[in-house]
């Protein structure tokens, strides 16, 4: 996300964090919020808060990933228990 901020000190910074804002917050509550607090930084021209707020988004995107990643391995983990045999709900 950082290497992108330099970019929006050129131009487009509001369209960029609306788009950002609209991605992130049906995803979590806590991303939207951080997303909105970029977006309206953005729209004041206050783009020198965005880098502290960036870290922000980052830990909560960082934290729904390894979710992600937590919840597929165990799905991956059900299914292989499935597909053996003597295990699962097919062990009689």
């Amino acid at each position: 996300m950082e290497d992108a901020f330099p970019a929006w000190r050129r131009a487009g910074a509001p369209e960029a964090a609306h788009s950002l804002h609209g991605m992130v917050a049906t995803v979590s509550s806590s991303a939207g919020s951080a997303a909105s607090a970029i977006e309206d930084a953005a729209a004041d021209g206050a783009l020198e808060r965005v880098p502290t707020i960036l870290g922000q988004l980052e830990a909560v995107t960082d934290s729904i990933l390894a979710g992600v990643a937590a919840s597929r391995w165990r799905r991956l983990q059900m299914l292989a228990d499935r597909r053996t045999p003597g295990t699962g709900s097919d062990a009689n």
